[in-house]
């Protein structure tokens, strides 16, 4: 039987994959979800075309994962009975499952209704218990309140989640994010073009792949030990820490049709998100041999920071660069209008996360040193000695609407720069 690092060796040599954590992550995930370890759901967040399916077809030839394409209010709990025949899909799955969704974003084009009773189900699906009245008059269920079921969601979609994710968050967020790492857009076609070139050749190699993968799976889930060992001390306050900032980051301010602020939810504890992340800690521990390395570490802090809406973490990281920061400045960098940055620096401030303060007659925003300590450590923002402001014609000197984020961020470096020395 091969071991993770060959299967993901093998994985990078069939797809071109420039992120080495993202493979043994999903296959640890789906060995955990079969242990006794909380659940943990989550969505593989990427571009269109980016290689979410194919990370995902790895896993294919796993007995116990079930794949859907889609779902509707009546897919988990139905209540109607064909020929003595089970239609509710959580009975047939039973107590322990693991479900695939390639293209989660479907949703996205559901109506507000439909789409507000699938994600309160999967809500209660995560929480291990879920009662539902049919309208036949029958009450049927999945799990009891004593003993709860557990299921597990790995749901892919593109950056258009984060629209549903902010709708529902308020009924309380119980998946995390990996985002894809950026990669080389020609490479990665280059490949894919080779690939289909060689069709069969291709096809034979996944699928061995597919069977290793599945064989390994099996293994490890046959062989787990009943509880797992805990982790060491400064990791586990390592794991706290990020899911403390990323929990707070990602908490609800509700808005009126105008975009005014109408309510702040309370901000949300870290207990979940930080048992998530230490579950994976274990998962992939476990599954490499004993040993959770630099790459597997850094994607579980990723995690923890690809949870945050990407706006406001667009916002943090510009915040964390910058001594202070003014709202024009910011959104000339961000390219995004003033009103809607200043929405996102408002709802970081409602949580405590960014103050707001006075600079002769100037209003700036000035990130909290404690949460700029944890941003530098974990996402390695290089600081810098000058305030993003505008200057008295409005303008952020040295960048201008056409430049990219990049070139923005460049030009502002050698400016800061050239100021330091001179």
């Amino acid at each position: 039987m091969k071991t993770l690092s060959e299967l993901n060796t093998a994985y990078h040599n069939l797809f071109y994959v420039e992120d080495e954590a993202l493979f043994p992550l999903i296959v640890s995930m789906i060995i955990g979800a079969r242990l006794n370890a909380p659940p943990v759901w989550m969505y593989i967040i990427g571009p269109s075309s980016g290689g979410k399916s194919s990370v995902l077809s790895t896993v294919n030839k796993t007995s116990f994962i079930t794949e859907l394409s889609d779902l509707t209010t009546n897919t988990f709990l139905s209540g109607m009975r064909v020929a003595d025949r089970e239609t509710s899909l959580l009975k047939k799955l039973g107590n322990n499952f693991v479900i695939i969704m390639k293209d989660f974003t479907t949703m996205i084009a559901k109506d507000e209704v439909a789409r507000g009773q699938i994600i309160a189900q999967m809500r209660e699906i995560y929480d291990g218990y879920i009662s539902k009245a049919t309208g036949n008059g029958h009450i049927i269920t999945w799990g009891t309140k004593e003993k709860r079921n557990k299921g597990t969601f790995i749901m892919a979609a593109t950056e258009g989640i984060f629209k549903i994710q902010e709708e529902f968050a308020d009924m309380g967020t119980r998946a995390i994010n990996y985002v894809f790492v950026p990669q080389d857009r020609k490479r990665t076609t280059r490949v894919s073009i080779k690939n289909k070139r060689n069709n069969n050749a291709f096809n034979e190699r996944l699928g061995e792949l597919q069977s290793d993968v599945a064989e390994f799976i099996d293994y490890m889930i046959a062989h787990a030990p009943s509880e797992f060992p805990a982790l060491p001390a400064e990791l586990e306050e390592e794991i706290i820490d990020v899911a403390d900032l990323s929990s707070m980051c990602r908490s609800i301010v509700i808005r009126d049709y105008r975009g005014e602020k109408s309510l702040a939810l309370s901000a949300e504890f870290p207990m979940r998100m930080a048992d998530q992340l230490l579950a994976i800690a274990q998962f992939m521990t476990y599954a490499n041999g004993g040993e959770l390395t630099e790459p597997m570490q850094k994607c579980i802090y990723k995690t923890a920071f690809d949870s945050i809406p990407k706006q406001r973490r667009l916002v943090l990281e510009v915040a964390a660069k910058y001594p202070r920061i003014q709202i024009g400045a910011m959104s000339m960098l961000m390219n995004y209008q003033p009103a809607l940055v200043r929405a996102w620096v408002e709802d970081l401030h409602m949580f405590g996360i960014i103050d707001r303060i006075k600079d002769g007659n100037k209003e700036k925003f000035k990130i909290r040193e404690e949460h700029r300590v944890t941003l530098k450590k974990y996402l390695h923002i290089e600081t810098v000695n000058s305030d993003l402001e505008t200057d008295s014609d409005g303008e952020v000197q040295g960048i201008n609407e056409d430049m990219t984020w990049d070139e923005k961020e460049a030009a502002l470096q050698n400016q800061k720069t050239f100021d330091e020395i001179f």
